[in-house]
């Protein structure tokens, strides 16, 4: 059902469209997608409802045809009717083909947008790796320290009055404060380097949900458009004009007329 695929298909495209502030070059594709998807649906819901009425218009006007034939046979009113719906799927025919086109087109835009996003995530798990590395070496030298100057002022305590165990406790203090600031300093860089990596990583997830569902849709849409160049073919002239030879082949060519608009309806809805 194509109502069903444009649903999730918009409902996944404001997700994308509510992500909080993602890392380049996330902020840049979101905003991309957002204002070629809320000019896209729209035209997507546009043809559907159109393809709607005229389905719809079209089984009536089948309809009183049919009515028309069983109480007597005219030739030149059937032909005006059927090259009457020829036409209006002509035209809707025309509408739908592009619209396909740019589905397509958006949902390569997203597949692209994925893939620059997927190497800047490469790229952030490197630096990561290169923080974590960092942290861990302030904290392993951090802790040196501090279990040197432990060792240190239990000696001093023992030898108050060592010249040297006072000089080493004052040294240790001031390199365990510069390296205490230099671990702060890796920490604050890695915490904010993840939650770079978690949003970019959010923005991703998005936006692969989003391409799945605009496969769906595209489908979707391309499946009503063979249908309705199904029906178009039926109403080509030839085919009209085979089908008015006799009120037999008519009322067949009505009743199987009548069938393919009716499978239209449903995936229109």
């Amino acid at each position: 059902m194509l109502s069903t695929a444009l649903q999730s298909a918009q409902h996944t495209l404001a997700s994308v469209g509510g992500l909080a502030a993602p890392p380049p070059p996330a902020g840049e594709i979101k905003a991309q997608l957002t204002a070629a998807g809320n000019q896209l649906l729209p035209a997507v819901s546009a043809a559907q409802a159109e393809l709607r009425a005229l389905t719809q218009n079209a089984i009536a006007d089948v309809g009183s045809l049919a009515q028309a034939v069983a109480r007597g046979f005219d030739p030149a009113a059937a032909v005006r009717v059927l090259h009457g719906l020829g036409t209006a799927f002509d035209a809707q025919n025309a509408r739908m083909t592009p619209l396909v086109q740019q589905l397509d087109g958006f949902r390569d835009g997203v597949d692209k947008g994925v893939a620059a996003m997927s190497q800047e995530q490469t790229n952030l798990a490197a630096q990561l790796a290169g923080l974590a590395a960092q942290r861990q070496h302030w904290q392993a030298q951090l802790d040196q320290i501090n279990k040197q100057n432990s060792i240190t002022s239990i000696i001093g305590a023992f030898i108050p009055f060592a010249p040297w165990a006072g000089g080493e406790i004052a040294s240790e203090i001031q390199y365990g404060k510069s390296t205490e600031e230099a671990l702060a300093e890796a920490s604050r860089n890695l915490a904010q380097l993840t939650a770079q990596a978690q949003a970019l990583q959010a923005a991703i997830n998005a936006c692969k949900m989003l391409a799945t569902a605009l496969e769906q849709l595209a489908a979707a849409v391309q499946g009503l458009a063979n249908a309705v160049s199904l029906v178009r073919a039926d109403l080509a002239d030839g085919s009209v004009e085979a089908a008015v030879a006799t009120p037999t082949t008519l009322k067949l060519f009505l009743i199987a007329l009548t069938s393919s608009l009716q499978v239209l309806q449903s995936g229109a809805s």
